[in-house]
């Protein structure tokens, strides 16, 4: 180390600006005490969102899928991420005048620093894969699922890239923190965060941008519209949180001062990191109040709950009965019904009308007839008149995709004979 200019005694990295006094054991620090607070909040409210997913998913629905894996691996590293930064913080060294850091310590401070981007790629990739994933169960067209396919694949593959650069950047292998070993050679480090964060900018994007074409035909009670709206508001914050963060980490190319200047940077990586999650969550929200408090969203009491619904149709999802033709819903061309207020982000599928004829004969009371519809059974009992229209919408379960709704039309025609003519037929 005898290279390294030393001050007071202590070997440092570079020698402060004439003039300055250097402490080692209180140096000026910088957004230390906003990290820990803005972290803390940031973890708390992520965990109050990622905790009412798990409850739905596992809880509610009993069916945990490649989402619900992919956010709880991004909760982990979110959760990583910023302990390992905060720890940077502790030790004062990230947040501190490179000068007023020994040597050691900075060496220390690198290794947090070199560990921390790792593992927010895993962070940000599953947590924009767990949405990708929601996004693919919102249409069964195939462009549809081509383009979800599409940017699950390049959120994954710029991740993965950014992973493996950040790994194998430097070699030797220890020189991507030891700053004592002065051989070999390293890739421009800060080159690859600016990179980071411009991929996520134009990621998120993508992300907020592909499902509008369905919510702006979507017609729904003011309520549940304004908080569709606020779902997309607070996607489209980890938009702005990338873009401050990579306006704040643009001053860290050809830095003296790398651990001041990163500081203003990573405050910003505990809000995008919490934020990611949150996001993440908001899709299972309307079901977890729902379940909880129907009345907060503008459904009533347990018919909001079980799904039951009336004749009005204040839900898109249960059975509903419909008196005449003119009620039929009107569909886009991504078989979401644009009529429908309770349009929930499930599966949206096209209707496929079905009619189905059945004969009934006089007898002294009125005929009671039992319909079996796909895969659940339905009683229809003391028809009123001589026909009518019975709308299902059967909710099914299939095995590798949750809440796909499949929208039927039965017809139920009652025609009244004499009884010879059964006995006739029967014979």
């Amino acid at each position: 180390m005898s290279h390294f200019p030393v001050v007071n005694g202590v070997p440092v990295l570079i020698p402060p600006p004439e003039g300055y006094i250097v402490n080692f054991e209180h140096p000026h620090r910088r957004h230390e005490m906003e990290s820990y607070v803005i972290s803390g909040i940031g973890i708390a409210l992520a965990f109050l969102f990622f905790f009412q997913y798990l409850y739905v998913k596992l809880w509610i629905l009993r069916k945990p899928d490649g989402e619900t894996v992919c956010l709880i691996i991004a909760w982990i590293f979110s959760i990583a991420v910023q302990a390992v930064s905060l720890r940077s913080f502790v030790i004062g060294v990230t947040g501190v005048h490179v000068w007023e850091v020994p040597l050691a310590k900075l060496n220390t401070g690198n290794k947090l620093t070199f560990i921390s981007p790792i593992l927010y790629a895993v962070c940000t990739a599953c947590s924009k894969m767990a949405l990708a994933l929601f996004y693919r169960r919102l249409s069964p067209q195939r462009w549809w699922k081509w383009s979800v396919y599409t940017v699950l694949f390049l959120v994954a593959g710029y991740n993965l890239a950014i992973f493996l650069v950040i790994i194998f950047g430097c070699t030797p292998f220890k020189k991507s923190w030891d700053m004592t070993i002065t051989e070999g050679e390293c890739v421009d480090r800060p080159a690859v965060y600016l990179c980071t964060a411009a991929l996520g900018i134009l990621s998120d994007l993508v992300l907020l941008l592909m499902p509008m074409p369905m919510i702006l035909r979507l017609q729904m009670p003011q309520r549940q519209k304004a908080g569709l709206i606020l779902l997309f508001v607070i996607g489209s914050a980890t938009l702005v949180t990338s873009v401050v963060r990579l306006i704040l980490l643009l001053p860290i190319v050809g830095s003296d001062d790398p651990s001041w200047v990163l500081s203003s940077a990573i405050v910003w990586i505990y809000v995008e990191a919490n934020l990611l999650i949150i996001c993440a969550s908001l899709t299972t929200l309307r079901r977890f109040f729902m379940h909880v408090a129907p009345r907060f969203i503008g459904e009533r009491g347990s018919s909001a709950r079980y799904g039951v619904t009336s004749s009005k149709g204040t839900r898109g999802h249960p059975f509903r009965t419909i008196g005449s033709a003119a009620n039929k819903s009107k569909r886009d061309k991504y078989g979401a019904d644009v009529e429908d207020p309770g349009f929930d982000l499930k599966t949206i599928v096209q209707a496929q009308p079905v009619e189905t004829e059945v004969t009934a004969y006089e007898t002294d009371e009125q005929p009671t007839q039992m319909i079996r519809h796909l895969r659940r059974q339905e009683s229809i009992n003391k028809f009123g008149g001589r026909s009518m229209e019975t709308q299902l919408l059967d909710s099914r379960k299939d095995s590798d995709e949750e809440d796909r709704a499949i929208v039927q039309t039965t017809t139920v025609t009652v025609v009244y004979g004499p009884r010879n003519e059964r006995d006739g037929r029967d014979s």
